[in-house]
């Protein structure tokens, strides 16, 4: 089975290690699963965007879109994923 994990991010530097840190604990816990995690910058003002980024080299199933500038949290997901079903934690 394959998890695609879509998290909308706005000015979460304060959190995004500990979000890391869980979701790798509990996806690499999961049976023949097959998981990413999508972080979509909703154009965040502090470090997020850099935090994720160096996230995605460390792990490659962390990756990062960057909007041009902040959507909010539902149209940032429309945006990118506007068919499949999106699992939000």
């Amino acid at each position: 089975m394959k998890l695609d994990i879509v998290i909308p991010i706005y000015n979460e530097e304060e959190n995004l290690q500990v979000l890391h840190d869980r979701l790798k604990h509990v996806c690499d816990g999961l049976e023949d699963v097959s998981w990413r995690v999508i972080y979509v910058n909703d154009g965040s003002l502090d470090r997020s965007l850099h935090m994720m980024l160096a996230q995605g080299r460390g792990d490659s199933r962390f990756t990062t879109i960057e909007l041009s500038r902040n959507f909010a949290t539902r149209p940032p997901l429309q945006r990118v994923w506007p068919v499949r079903t999106v699992i939000v934690w």
